[in-house]
């Protein structure tokens, strides 16, 4: 007992529970759990040599964890009305001629609009476990395996009991049923993509992120910071191109002065509007409005994105909140130290109007008009 005492264990029975007189049956729990067991009693009337032990435990059923969550609610919003306000936004931006100082205003007021329209709201859900195999089948048969057991504990006849093993067995084959039919069916759905992903959520029972040690959220963002962009990873970028570089001897082979790319053409609305159009609508946090909503909006809003985008071609500048990405990192491989910094990927999440995914094309398309007839004329 000495033993038990010094990893923690508590022992609850009292007495002898063999009938020589030794105490061979025990009942152990930790010392901070020994207020689960009470009202522990040996009953020594019974033919077996061995006493039972008879007690109660005083055990709840664990409570689902709760946490907050916000949401707006985009439904209830009548279209007509944030559309007014957008006429209002796209007559009092035309005086603006910065980039960085145009996005920031619309930035600004659309995330106004949204707030005046589906105010962000708070409230504490409970996190349940997810069986999106689940259907209608499972409850009828956990019902009917119930009433067998039910009956088989009333009768006490081996008929019943043969019934309520079947009922068991009935339950648990819908289960089974219910679950391959789900992954089936995900698994003749998905692409390449989405099979790797389904794979690796069923063969890996950790989903958490793996992050490193650390003490604050604010201390492992500024840790990340600084090795990624401030630290060897830029600095090795840096150094790989020359100081200066030399003008080819092609270069006086391009054309005439008159035929040099010196500016770029200001983009129309159609233009701009076939861009935003054909990229799926994914969304970031750091953009003003989801995507599905900005693309509902379109026909009103187009103006003011057009003339962000004439902008930053004109001055030859990016604007900087276009520039911000959210960075999430991930761990190469699963068998990688996870404190060393060097063993993360950073995956970046761009705005949709955001730097390396709109503005590009405008760019691409810019030049590639300037090349095609250049091509034509020369």
């Amino acid at each position: 007992m000495d033993r038990a005492d010094s990893l923690g264990f508590k022992q609850h029975v009292q007495g002898a529970t063999h009938r020589a007189g030794h105490t061979l049956d025990l009942l152990f729990t930790r010392d901070s759990d020994s207020d689960i067991i009470h009202r522990v009693s040996v009953l020594s009337w019974l033919p077996s040599d061995h006493s039972a032990i008879v007690a109660s435990a005083n055990l709840t059923r664990p409570q689902n964890p709760k946490k907050q969550v916000s949401y707006r609610k985009f439904r209830n919003i009548d279209m007509d009305s944030p559309r007014s306000d957008i006429d209002l936004l796209v007559s009092s931006s035309l005086d603006l001629t910065c980039p960085s100082e145009f996005a920031d205003y619309y930035n600004t007021c659309l995330r106004s609009l949204l707030d005046r329209h589906a105010p962000l709201q708070v409230r504490t859900v409970t996190i349940r476990p997810q069986a999106p195999w689940f259907n209608d089948e499972i409850p009828e048969a956990k019902r009917r395996r119930r009433r067998a057991e039910r009956r088989m504990i009333k009768s006490g006849l081996s008929f019943d009991r043969e019934q309520y093993r079947y009922e068991c067995e009935l339950y648990y084959e819908r289960i089974f049923k219910a679950k391959s039919t789900y992954l089936k069916n995900l698994i003749a759905d998905a692409d390449t993509k989405r099979l790797f992903s389904l794979v690796k959520s069923l063969s890996s029972s950790n989903h958490s992120l793996i992050l490193p040690e650390h003490s604050s959220d604010s201390e492992l963002a500024n840790k990340f910071a600084k090795f990624f962009f401030f630290a060897e990873k830029v600095s090795n970028v840096i150094s790989a191109f020359p100081d200066s570089v030399p003008v080819s001897s092609t270069a006086a082979l391009i054309g005439p002065s008159q035929f040099q790319l010196s500016e770029f053409c200001p983009l129309s609305d159609l233009e701009v509007k076939d861009l935003i159009a054909s990229p799926p609508p994914k969304h970031c946090k750091l953009g003003a409005i989801l995507t599905w909503l900005l693309k509902d909006t379109l026909d009103d809003i187009l103006p003011v994105i057009t003339k962000l985008f004439n902008l930053s071609l004109s001055t030859g500048l990016v604007p900087e909140p276009l520039k911000s990405s959210l960075l999430l990192p991930l761990l190469k491989k699963s068998s990688l130290d996870p404190n060393e910094l060097n063993n993360y990927r950073p995956i970046a999440n761009l705005p949709f109007l955001g730097f390396r995914k709109i503005p590009p094309f405008t760019l691409y398309n810019a030049i590639d008009s300037w090349t095609t007839y250049f091509h034509k004329i020369w």
